[in-house]
């Protein structure tokens, strides 16, 4: 990733945070999760933003959890919720170079806002972080490979799985099911200053707000030094400049009311009432110096009492006094306030070759992988997650259950495949390639819980075993012979089938068993891929460029050739100014330095394994690039 271009060094600025002077560990895992739980809502303007032709967003129309994944991404919660709401495409797309018209966040974009950094890439993150001992990591720390992905860290899980937050493959969100493998080859960093040790989970938060139980309800607080920053306008006032930290309470109403909220703040101190139905700047519905007193639906609300900042950047943060009584009104109707309905969480449809329209799997949300029944349109497809026992699933799927898909790997499974004989059919294959054993993600506090949506749940991820050993069920070559007649019904094309699964070289014989039970070993795959291709088409890998740089090289369209290498444009090319925040914040999108499309152990070839007989799509099945490129 680039430095910001000297001729867009004054409007870059507004994009540059605090620097890490006193900065604490709570400060960048709150941040952290801010990002990975932001709620937004895509248009039909976001999947296309006006982007060169060829471009197509991942996204749908609809609520998503996390900051999508874009390529030289770098920005502020409300520079993203001011784009998307201005058209911006949401995320980048495959094979698409670093845009102007597109938002989100890379890798390094992502570790730099939790450090409060400017905007450094990969190679940058030695420049402000020392190397420690693996085995001495503590929240907030980050694992760095220069040139190719940076990840930070959160905590060591009960099973001993690190919990990790990266913006990689479609989104901003956690990993949970990795084992320490994952982060082989890269270098654990600790941002130079950080304060504090493996913290205590704080509150005041988004995702572990202050709970209001009881009217009236009074308390005190102070917002200096609150871990939380994340809402710098309301959008219901949306001129006025609340860029301090803030402290958020949470309360649900069963009923409408009235809703009076009162603050008052010590000299020198401004402290400012806000009322949520969700943490974003979107969802303000309300804000007052003093004072709210409005007529509220029933449904769960955010009161966030926020610091306000002068012109000259000044923050007016301290000690407050809060004051919040609700008034039921029974006699009228129950209209509840409009909330968040995510796509991509557990037991939900997801993209499969039968219907590539459809959400993809959201981490945020507790989802995975993809299951599908097959490729074609009436097959059926949802999100899933590993699990050891039915428990697992039935807190995130409805009725659901735990079952085996084949290859030593239990997942959920949606109640139409619970039942009797017919339990997981057509859900058969590898693994995702996580290591280890994959446990929940314990209490992250997944999606704002004032929201009412998001997974609130303690260890809503998947409790249970690794995914599968790592590297399987990527169209690895040579690997995978097809289950031969597994599962009623199953129409495996087969794991690894030749030609199948973009990119699987291997040989790989196909099981298409139709029909019977233990009928079924089928010819060898045909379809997309090719035995005789170089490359797979489409796909490119690293290449040197001046300066030691590294560029882009992709396959010829025949397969039988690599294009002349492409080297990173000039500094400064591609930029658009964005326009947003206070003045005009030109996003600069980074091209050196920075992450890739995708992290390490990326498949040799191929943007989705879609012919693996497994069924199955993982968080390594959307890795796309053959090799680093930074």
């Amino acid at each position: 990733m680039k430095t910001l271009p000297a001729l867009l060094v004054l409007p870059a600025l507004l994009l540059v945070p605090p620097a890490a002077t006193g900065l604490t560990r709570e400060e960048v895992m709150t941040t952290a999760r801010g990002y990975a739980y932001h709620p937004w809502r895509a248009t039909a303007a976001n999947l296309d933003g006006g982007c060169p032709a060829g471009y197509t967003s991942y996204y749908t129309v609809g609520d998503h959890l996390g900051l999508p994944y874009d390529w030289g991404g770098y920005l502020t919660l409300h520079q993203f919720d001011a784009a998307i709401a201005a058209g911006k495409a949401a995320g980048s797309a495959p094979y698409t170079d670093v845009l102007a018209c597109n938002v989100g966040l890379d890798c390094s974009g992502f570790v730099a806002q939790t450090w409060r950094q400017p905007q450094i890439g990969t190679y940058g993150i030695p420049d402000v972080s020392t190397e420690v001992r693996r085995e001495d990591v503590q929240a907030g720390d980050a694992f760095n490979q220069v040139g190719y992905h940076v990840i930070l860290y959160s905590h060591r899980q009960a099973n001993g799985l690190p919990f990790l937050y990266e913006a990689m493959g479609y989104s901003v969100h956690p990993t949970f099911t990795q084992g320490w493998a994952y982060v082989s080859g890269y270098s654990p960093r600790r941002l130079h200053g950080i304060e504090g040790n493996d913290p205590a989970e704080p509150t005041g938060t988004a995702d572990r707000p202050l709970e209001v139980d009881t009217f009236p309800f009074v308390t005190s607080g102070t917002t200096r030094g609150a871990p939380s920053d994340l809402l710098d306008y309301c959008g219901a006032a949306p001129a006025t400049r609340e860029l301090g930290p803030e402290v958020v309470y949470r309360l649900v109403l069963p009923t409408p009311g009235r809703l009076v909220v009162t603050v008052q703040d010590d000299a020198g101190v401004d402290i400012d009432v806000h009322l949520y139905s969700a943490f974003a700047e979107g969802s303000c519905l309300a804000r007052h110096d003093t004072t709210l007193d409005l007529q509220v639906g029933c449904g769960t609300y955010l009161v966030v009492a926020d610091t306000w900042t002068s012109a000259d950047g000044t923050e007016f943060a301290g000690r407050y006094d809060l004051t919040i009584d609700f008034t039921p009104d029974p006699d009228q109707p129950c209209v509840p306030v409009t909330e968040f309905s995510f796509s991509g969480r557990p037991g939900a449809p997801c993209a499969f070759p039968g219907d590539y329209d459809l959400p993809f799997c959201n981490e945020s949300l507790g989802a995975t992988t993809c299951l599908y029944t097959g490729g074609e349109p009436d097959d059926v497809s949802f999100c899933s997650l590993t699990c050891t026992a039915d428990r697992d699933c039935q807190a995130v799927i409805p009725g659901g259950c735990c079952g085996d898909i084949g290859e030593e790997d239990d997942y959920c499974f949606t109640p139409e495949f619970c039942a009797g004989e017919g339990e997981g059919e057509g859900a058969e294959g590898e693994g995702e390639g996580a290591e280890g054993e994959g446990e929940g993600a314990e209490g992250e506090g997944e999606g704002a819980e004032g929201e009412g949506e998001g997974a609130e749940g303690e260890g809503e991820g998947a409790e249970g075993e690794g995914e599968g050993a790592e590297g399987e069920g990527e169209g690895a070559e040579g690997e995978g012979e097809g289950a031969e007649g597994e599962g009623e019904g199953a129409e495996g094309e087969g794991e690894g089938a030749e030609g199948e699964g973009e990119g699987a070289e291997g040989e790989g014989e196909g099981a298409e068993g139709e029909g019977t039970e233990g009928e079924g070993e089928g010819t060898e795959g045909e379809g997309e891929g090719n035995a005789d291709w170089i490359c797979e088409p489409g796909n490119y890998t690293s290449c040197s460029c001046p300066g030691e740089q590294r560029g882009r090289q992709f396959c010829a369209a025949d397969g039988q050739s690599w294009k002349a290498c492409q080297c990173a444009a000039a500094e400064g090319e591609g930029e658009a100014a964005e326009g947003e925040g206070e003045g005009e914040d030109d996003t600069d999108r980074d091209r050196d330095g920075g992450c890739t499309l995708a992290a390490a152990g990326a498949p040799p070839a191929g943007l989705l394994p879609w012919a693996l007989a497994l069924l199955l799509l993982g968080r390594r099945a959307r890795r796309r690039v053959a090799e680093p490129y930074a």
